[in-house]
Formats: structure tokens, sequence, C-alpha cells
């Protein structure tokens, strides 16, 4: 279930000093985004832990009715890289994510299930958490599926000098699989297949060369025929595929409309 969330300020901007600071000296969590309405984030996360939440999200799911909730959001650096808890207030939604958390940690013999998933994501029996803990199942064919729009939009997406630091202290930097470089490659975005290991400068390599692929004139029409592909999808998954394709087009409608520009000759 794919899910969507929508902060009372409009979306996610830059962090709250004062309860980033706050946190940070009670030995608490990081606080990763500008998040509303105020709240001061348990230390239980710990010092290694980076957390988010809202007020007001809301969830889309092919198979449960839409519904906005309350949510809390948080992101260990050991077992389950991922919690998630809702409720009516922030405040309850953090003790459910915690839950989650405590179950897990006492969990003393993880059974394992892929549920379905593909990708090596697998959760307990026991306990309900989820890791990556197995291989990934390759599907025959899959080196066909067409670049990710929402992988190429982030390329395209500039990052300011405080995003620079956050990656800087998480060493967050693309890291997509090489099938997707691959992908990426065959759409005729010029990616470097090395080095392989993330990094700032392999980040704005590829960044540059996500750029370059904009200007020219194989981009919008390769986003178009993506977008033709999409027609087979489920409704919540054509509906985000819709998105992610409007905003990749937009961009690169803008990139080209700069690209086009003639300066003025100076006096």
């Amino acid at each position: 279930m794919r899910k969507i969330k929508v902060s009372g300020s409009g979306g996610f901007a830059q962090p709250v000093e004062g309860i980033v600071d706050q946190a940070k000296a009670a030995n608490g969590p990081v606080v990763m985004r500008k998040c509303t309405p105020e709240h001061m984030p348990s230390t239980e996360w710990g010092p290694d832990c980076h957390v988010q939440w809202g007020g007001r999200g809301i969830v889309l799911s092919d198979t449960k009715q839409a519904y906005s909730t309350a949510y809390f959001e948080a992101f260990p650096d050991t077992g389950s890289g991922f919690i998630r808890g809702e409720g009516t207030t922030v405040s309850e939604a953090e003790e459910k994510a915690l839950s989650k958390r405590r179950k897990e940690l006492a969990c003393s013999s993880h059974a394992w299930s892929r549920k379905g998933y593909s990708n090596g994501l697998c959760f307990c029996r026991n306990c309900g958490c989820s890791q990556s803990v197995m291989p990934a199942i390759i599907k025959l064919g899959d080196w066909k599926r067409p670049a990710s729009p929402f992988c190429i939009s982030d390329l395209l997406t500039p990052i300011d000098e405080w995003e620079r630091k956050y990656r800087r202290q998480r060493n967050e930097w693309c890291d997509h699989d090489r099938d997707e470089i691959l992908r990426m490659r065959v759409a005729g975005i010029d990616l470097p297949l090395e080095p392989s290991e993330k990094s700032e400068a392999r980040h704005d390599a590829f960044m540059a060369a996500a750029l370059n692929w904009a200007r020219g004139p194989r981009a919008m029409a390769y986003v178009e025929a993506v977008e033709h592909q999409q027609k087979d999808k489920s409704v919540i998954s054509r509906m985000f595929s819709t998105f992610d394709i409007k905003e990749l087009k937009r961009q690169i409608a803008e990139i080209q409309a700069e690209t086009d520009v003639t300066p003025s000759p100076c006096d």
C-alpha cells in the first residue's frame, strides 16, 4: 500500500531548529523535516534514529477506502529501516510506532516471510517487523522495464546547501541498483558506472548526466512513451505514476525553456 502525507504547513521544508536542538540535547532522535503540529519526540528512539511526523496524512490504497490520519515515522539505523504509527494525534501515532519497535527488539527469533514482495523485503511472523533480509527475486524480462520517472525526476531536483549538509551527515546520496542505472542509460541518460559506491561526487555526476539528457530532444519523447505504457496498471499505481510523469515532464519543459533562452547582447 503506497501512502502520501500532507502536512498542515503544506509540505515538508527545513527542520524546526528549536525542536531539533532540544531533541539533540536530550540525546533524542534526529528530526528530519519541518513537521506539524509541534511535537517533541521520545528519547527512547535514541540519537541514531531519524524521525518525522504530521497531523494530517492521507492514505490511499487499491484495497481500502482512503482516510486521513496523524502519523509518526521512524528510521532506525538498526533492525527495521522504517516504522510507521498512525493515530488521532501525533503522540498516539508515536506511541504505536514505539510499540512496534519494542516488539521488534524483544523478538528473540525472527521468522521471515516475503508476503508477496519480490524486492527482498520480508516480515517477521512473530513480531511483525520488516527488514530486507532475502535476495530480490529477478523477474524474467525485467530489464525491459522503462526507467523510473520518479528516479529521473529526483536527479533533476536541485539540492540546496541545507539538504547537502543533511545528506552528508547520513551519506544519503542516490543509491540506485545497477539494474535501474542500466535502465536510465538505455533511456539515454549517460550515468557513469564507476565508482559504484554512493557518494556526493557520484550523485553530482548523476545529476549532471540527467540534466544534460533533459536538455536534449529525446527526453520528452521518452517520457511520453512511458506514459502511454501506464494504461494496464492498477488505479492507485497509475495515479502515482501519472503524478511522477507529470512532474518529470514539467521539469524537462522548464529545463528546455531555460536552455532555449538566448541572452540579450551586452551594450
